[in-house]
């Protein structure tokens, strides 16, 4: 059993063969045992080398320096402070985070039970990109919906344009997934012009398109937008949103798909197939922009 702020029976420590009280704290992590009396230090990310009992580290069972949180979801190896294998919630992460990552990188003010990412970031960050914000006064923003709406699109033949930055035609236009803000799209660790981007597409993809959507957060904001300005340089339509914009798969979980295929030598000319792939983004302001 484990409870917090309690002091467990348990079976004892190593090399002894009687059952003890332990001594946990706030986070049900085993500090000691009653009689005979004993003491366990951790380092932050729960490595010890004083302890390698049953329940250590947040009150886990532990075997081996290997914690295997979530009833065996996800093993945690505590001397490497990450996770064996990523997050399945990884797609939803920001791009500064890792999906091996434990804590998000914080275990001295997290906890991780279950080796899930957290529901409350995501809960908190999908709230930030509907709610209201104080653009500076040469911004400005429509009105955004309280409801998240996520739509889907087929994904073909992808191209990587650069780091976490891809692109792909269907049957309505060209699809380009990247990081961003309201001053550029990022491709090759830097934000890009407009004028950048549609040199980019003339260069590597095919020009035969109707429309370009552009995955990238918040490049509807501004008079004119990043994505007006495209639009007039690209002399097309271009749908986008000024709002932060959620994809699955988002740009970094592609990458890691795109460094496996490439081992695997499945990438040509930075090209790469997905067949039967749909991306879902958030369609919160989506909207249209028409050259001018």
């Amino acid at each position: 059993m484990k409870r917090l702020n309690m002091v467990l029976p348990k079976q004892a420590l190593p090399g002894a063969s009687h059952h003890a009280l332990l001594k946990t704290d706030g986070n049900a992590t085993v500090i000691g045992q009653v009689q005979p009396h004993r003491s366990m230090a951790y380092m932050p990310f729960g490595h010890s080398l004083s302890h390698e009992g049953a329940s250590a580290f947040g009150g886990e069972h532990r075997a081996d320096g290997i914690y295997m949180l979530g009833n065996g979801r996800r093993a945690y190896l505590c001397s490497l402070m990450r996770f064996a294998m990523p997050d399945r919630l990884g797609p939803f992460r920001s791009p500064d985070r890792h999906t091996y990552a434990y804590c998000l990188a914080d275990p001295i003010n997290r906890l991780d039970r279950n080796g899930d990412y957290s529901f409350w970031k995501i809960a908190r960050r999908m709230w930030r990109s509907i709610s209201h914000s104080s653009p500076s006064a040469a911004e400005t923003r429509p009105p955004v919906t309280s409801t998240a709406k996520f739509v889907s699109t087929p994904i073909t033949k992808i191209t990587r344009l650069g780091k976490e930055a891809f692109a792909w035609k269907n049957d309505q236009g060209l699809h380009l997934l990247a990081h961003g803000n309201r001053k550029g799209v990022g491709i090759r660790g830097k934000l890009r012009s407009p004028s950048f981007l549609v040199k980019e597409i003339q260069d590597r993809i095919d020009g035969q398109f109707s429309a370009l959507h552009l995955y990238s957060c918040k490049a509807g904001i501004g008079n004119p937008s990043y994505l007006q300005r495209l639009a007039n340089k690209l002399k097309r339509p271009v749908y986008g949103s000024s709002n932060i914009v959620f994809t699955f798969p988002a740009p970094g979980y592609l990458e890691e798909i795109y460094s496996d295929l490439r081992l695997d030598g499945k990438v040509i000319n930075e090209s790469f197939d997905l067949p039967g792939w749909k991306l879902s983004y958030s369609a919160e302001n989506w909207k249209l922009f028409s050259p001018k």
